[in-house]
């Protein structure tokens, strides 16, 4: 028959103090949310801005606590609310104001470029020659696989594809 073992040392659960000693006039992050009925993302946003000071009370057992100064706080969300944010613009003005196809500017003619019907580019050479930008130069090239070669992770046009990418535009 086995002997039981002797019963072991229980260790002392240290009990976090959960309730910090938060200094008047300082909110707490939940108090904070609860007084201007927003959540604590909210509350974390406006701290990060830097507009409201801050400073962290030592919880034993836990993390920091975050409190925030308490009419700096109001004052500033109650700025933040009353100021007017410009309105996006109707529907029928973007309309008004947008161009229309034509009247966008064509590319640079590629006629004038000697090579560029036998020679590979890159997506930088390609822009400095078309004038297109390469973030459009590389949604062509995803687009349209036949005008490009990839070489690794990047995307060389084949030779004449730039005149056929002309084309298309």
């Amino acid at each position: 028959m086995r002997m039981p073992s002797p019963p072991r040392k229980q260790k002392k659960k240290v009990k976090p103090a959960t309730a910090a000693i938060v200094p008047d006039g300082w909110f707490t992050k939940e108090e904070a949310a609860a007084s201007i009925d927003r959540n604590t993302k909210t509350v974390e946003r406006i701290a990060r801005k830097g507009e409201v000071p801050t400073q962290y009370i030592a919880n034993r057992g836990t993390r920091s606590i975050t409190i925030y100064e308490r009419e700096r706080f109001l004052e500033y969300f109650k700025e933040y609310t009353e100021t007017p944010r410009p309105l996006p613009p109707p529907a029928d003005a973007l309309v008004a104001t947008a161009r229309p196809a034509a009247s966008r500017k064509p590319p640079p003619m590629l006629a004038l470029v000697p090579d560029s019907k036998w020679r590979f580019y890159s997506i930088p050479e390609a822009s400095a020659l078309t004038g297109l930008s390469e973030r459009f130069l590389k949604l062509a090239a995803m687009m349209h696989p036949e005008l490009v070669v990839k070489d690794g992770r990047h995307y060389k046009f084949k030779p004449g594809a730039l005149d056929k990418l002309s084309a298309l535009l």
